[in-house]
Order: C-alpha cells, then structure tokens, then sequence
C-alpha cells in the first residue's frame, strides 16, 4: 500500500472521531467504510488499531454490541502484534464501554482494573477519568463504599491535578513575566546605550564645532594681531616721522628768529643809523636797501612762524588758528574762521597735529584750487575733533584725491595717525573736506 493510502486512512479515521463526537452518526459511517476498503490490503498496519478503536466507538453508538465486540478484539490482537500500548488503551477502555451498554457492570469493572493493574493507564487526567468510571460501576453494583473510595481518590487525583497545573501556569506566568522583565531589561539597557551613542555623539560634534570655532577665533585673532601690530608700527614709524620733522622745524625756526633774524635786525638798525648820520651820501640807495632788508626780516620771521607757530605755544590751538587763517589771507583770497567749544586739555602733540592738518588744506586751496572764498571750521565734543575746510574753487576728482600731492599725503598720514577719518566732497562749485579726530 502507497504511504499517501495509509494517510488517507488516518485522515478518515480522525474525521470519523469527529463526527462521532458532534453525533453525526451517518457522517462517521461513511469515513470509516472508505478506511475499511483501504485496510483491506493491508489488515495489520500501524493505523489498524486506531480504526477498531473508532470503529468500535461507532457500533456502541448504534448499539450494535456484536460488531463492536468482533472489532474491539481485531483491533487488540493487531495492537499487541505491534505493541502498540496507546491503541491496546484504547480499545479495551472501548471494551468496557461496550459492557456498561450492555450494563454488564461486573466485565466492564474487571476490564478496567485490569488497564489500571497492568499500568495501561499513565497519565493522571487519564486516572481521574478511570477512578470517575470505577466510582460509577461500584455504583450501579451496590458497592457505595468502593464508589466512594473512588471518588476519593478521583478528588485527590483532581486536586494533585489541579496543583499541578496551577503550578504548572505559575511556572508558565513567571517565565512569560521573566521573559517580560528581561525583554523591559534589554530595552531599557538599548535606550541607555542608544542614549549614551547620541550624548557621545553630542558631545564629539561640539566638542569638533568647539575647536573648529576656537581655530577660526584665533587665526582671526592672530590677523587682527598681525595687523595691529603693523598698523601700530606704521603709526609709531608716522609719529616718529612726523616728530623728527617737527623737532627739525623747531630746530630751523629757532635759529633763524635767533641767529640769523636778530643778525639782519641788527644790519638793519645800523644802517637807519648810517642814513642819518650821512644823509648825504647815497640817502637814497641806503634807503631802498634798508627796506629790502626790512622785507627780509619779515619775510624771514613768517617763515620761521610756518616751521613753529609761536601762537600756539603762547595763546593756544583755536588762536593760533585764527592767527593761521588771518595771516594766510590774500588780496584775492578771504578765508573765514569759526571754532566750536575748543578745549586745550589735549596734548602739544596733537595741537600741533591738528594745526598742520589745516595748514596743508589751506595752503591746498590756495595752491590749487582758485577759490576766492575759504571757510574754516573746528569743534570738540568729548574726545571727538572735527575740522571742516569748505572752498569755492575748481574742484578735483574724488577718486584721486590720494594722489594729488604730497600734501593730501601729508593730511592723511596725521588723521590716521589720531586714529580719525577723512571725508571729500568736491566739483565743479567747490570741495568740502570733512574730518573727524580722535583726540584723548
């Protein structure tokens, strides 16, 4: 017989079962017909006993005690052939069904002693059920004390039972809830170790952002360093400059008011004196030189005054602007002086510096611009200095203005010196020249 053949017979078998069980007779009949015709090769094969078995079940159900004896007892001698201790089990449990139908209390009682003596009967819900059928039989025969002692033992049985089970769901429930508490466990230790990744990366990327912040801070600190630095050079370089060439002015102007000034003062006394004492001789010519000598003299003292006002060590910054302004008019030329809270609290240094920045604008104009009007303006506010110079001249390109003279040089060279800017405004109608010092 093919392996899927004896399949078919257990399939049939099991569905016959099931009808017997839901009492669908006719159903279970026709399964075990179509077992039968396949156990006809093959009478003695692993599932013969199982289909006696049910087979018998479904003649008890139809009270055909005959047939169900005739393949109750087919079905055991297969079964102990094959030692087959379930199926043995089963068939004669079917035997002592078949006499508590037969109401043959005694045989059924003796078969079922015989199952428990023998050891056929293992399992405790298998025992519960026996003791059960036991306690009915002694029963039905009279023999209420041995159906007592029965159901006694059924009752310790179904308590042990039922401890067992108990026992067994606790067993069950702890484990389901250790495995709870172990899978809690190992999501909390994934979260804490997801948690310390994303801190570690936290504090590696600030940690990257914090040095890449402090390298930038630093080589843009280093270069405003570097530049300082040489801006400081360059301004100590600008002030030692501009400090030699007013020490060298000082210098000049000094010798020539003492030295070579109070010599041609004295050429010229004498010479007065000369012309009066010999009025006759060459009056004229001794004359005309005195005056030119004159001219000199006074030619000579402006001179020195430019190289280093007297004024401003005498009188202050705002007279000696104004003496500056006064004595740099020309027939052609008015220029105009207005000053605004002037303090002299700063520096000589500055004083001085600020006074050659519009001595050089002034002098500019006149030079190169052909005005006819210049109007000089000066004020203070804090440590602030503003000096505006405003012309009617001819203008000059603004774009150019660095490159006009060494004058314009000279002018930048102080503001940025006193840490100031410059500002220039000029066309066709005049120029305004706006600067703004840092004087404290």
């Amino acid at each position: 017989m093919a392996p899927n053949d004896l399949r078919q017979i257990d399939i049939y078998c099991h569905l016959a079962k099931i009808y017997l069980l839901q009492n669908r007779v006719g159903e279970a009949g026709r399964n075990l017909q179509l077992a039968s015709e396949l156990l006809k090769d093959n009478p003695t094969s692993l599932y013969a006993p199982n289909f006696h078995a049910i087979e018998s079940m479904y003649f008890i159900k139809r009270k055909l005690w005959k047939d169900a004896l005739q393949t109750i007892e087919k079905g055991l001698q297969v079964a102990e052939k094959l030692g087959a201790r379930q199926e043995i089990r089963l068939l004669r449990y079917q035997k002592a069904k078949l006499f508590e139908g037969q109401r043959n209390w005694s045989a059924a009682k003796q078969v079922l002693l015989t199952m428990y003596q023998q050891g056929f009967v293992e399992l405790n819900t298998d025992k519960k059920q026996l003791f059960e059928d036991l306690a009915t039989i002694d029963s039905n025969l009279g023999n209420y004390r041995g159906a007592y002692e029965w159901m006694l033992k059924h009752r310790v049985l179904s308590e042990e039972v039922y401890a067992q089970q108990t026992k067994l769901q606790i067993a069950g429930l702890e484990a389901k809830y250790n495995y709870d508490q172990k899978e809690k466990e190992l999501l909390v230790a994934q979260e804490k170790a997801e948690r310390q990744r994303t801190i570690i990366w936290l504090v590696v990327s600030i940690a990257v952002i914090a040095l890449i912040v402090v390298y930038f801070w630093y080589q843009s600190w280093r270069r405003r360093t570097i530049q300082q630095l040489r801006q400081q050079q360059q301004i100590e370089l600008g002030k030692a400059l501009l400090d030699g060439e007013e020490r060298e002015r000082s210098r000049l102007a000094r010798d020539l008011h003492d030295g070579l000034g109070g010599m041609l003062a004295g050429i010229k006394l004498n010479l007065a004196q000369m012309i009066e004492q010999q009025a006759s001789l060459g009056e004229a010519d001794l004359k005309q030189t005195v005056d030119r000598l004159g001219y000199s003299v006074k030619e000579l003292r402006r001179i020195a005054r430019n190289l280093m006002p007297e004024s401003l060590v005498r009188s202050g910054l705002e007279a000696a602007l104004k003496d500056l302004c006064t004595e740099a008019a020309l027939p052609m030329v008015t220029i105009s002086f207005r000053a605004f809270d002037i303090q002299p609290y700063f520096s000589a240094q500055v004083q001085l510096m600020i006074y050659r920045i519009v001595q050089e604008l002034i002098y500019n104009v006149l030079k190169h611009a052909g005005a006819s009007r210049i109007i000089v303006q000066c004020s203070q506010s804090s440590g602030m200095f503003f000096i505006t110079v405003e012309d009617n001249g001819k203008g000059f390109p603004t774009a150019a203005q660095t490159d006009t003279g060494q004058g314009l040089k000279n002018i930048h060279n102080r503001v940025d010196l006193l840490n100031g800017k410059i500002e220039v405004e000029s066309s066709v109608e005049g120029t305004n020249i706006y600067i703004e010092l840092y004087v404290e």
